[in-house]
This record gives structure tokens, C-alpha cells and sequence, in this order.
């Protein structure tokens, strides 16, 4: 991930969401330990229509994709701003990469003071 796409080398067949978070405690890397996800959350949708993407962009049209934001409206490119001093999380909609002895990642998103997105990924490892 960087501060303009996303990127899987398996693709993005069920895509993506990304959540505004309320950070109350982090943990020793900095990275949020205790939240609440916050009412903000879009996410990026794969139409059925098209190649499957490995990278996905937020501010340009990625062709198959959309983004939804609220329970109707639609949207080519990322309908929010990462806004200064906010924590997000991005994660996959599904655990399509399987079921068992599966490692599944997040990535928590903070924009510093000077307006740089800071990204830390965190690993669940699922053992059934």
C-alpha cells in the first residue's frame, strides 16, 4: 500500500473497505491497539465486469471497480480525503486467500501533521 494505491498479487476480486477509526489506546509500535470504528466507511467493489485488478488506485478510475459511500451513491475514484490527524483502517472484504492456517492483513492509516500518510500493516494469522 502507499498513499496512492493499493496493491495484491492475488487481485482484488471482492475488493476492499476502508473506516474512519477512534484510536483510544495504540500499542508500542504506535499502532492503534484499542478502537471503535467510526460512522465513515467506503468501499471499493468489484463489478463482475472486466480483468481482475492487482493494483488499485484511490483517486483515478480503475476500470471494473467502484467505490460505494453510503447505502446508494457510487463513485469512480475514492470519495473521501484522508483528513490530518484521523486514523483509518483498510482491510478485505473477504478471506478469499482460504480458511485455514491463513495469514489475513490490515492496514491501519494515519495522516501525520505535515499531511503524509503513515501506513502500519498488522497480521491475524487464522488457525483452523
Amino acid at each position: 500500500m502507499t498513499e496512492d494505491y493499493v496493491y495484491n498479487s492475488n487481485g482484488f476480486s471482492e475488493g476492499f473497505a476502508i473506516q474512519l477509526l477512534k484510536v483510544s489506546k495504540f500499542n508500542n509500535d504506535k499502532s492503534p491497539e484499542i478502537y471503535e470504528e467510526d460512522s465513515i466507511r467506503v468501499d471499493l467493489n468489484y463489478s463482475n465486469k472486466g480483468k481482475i485488478q492487482k493494483k488499485l488506485w484511490f483517486y483515478k478510475v480503475n476500470e471494473g471497480y467502484y467505490w460505494t459511500y453510503g447505502l446508494r451513491d457510487s463513485f469512480g475514484t475514492l470519495p473521501i480525503q484522508f483528513k490530518r490527524g484521523q486514523w483509518y483502517v483498510l482491510w478485505s472484504n473477504t478471506f478469499k486467500s482460504g480458511f485455514f492456517k491463513t495469514n489475513h492483513y490490515k492496514f491501519f492509516i494515519h495522516v501525520n501533521n505535515s499531511g503524509k500518510l503513515e501506513i502500519q500493516k498488522s497480521m491475524m494469522q487464522t488457525n483452523l
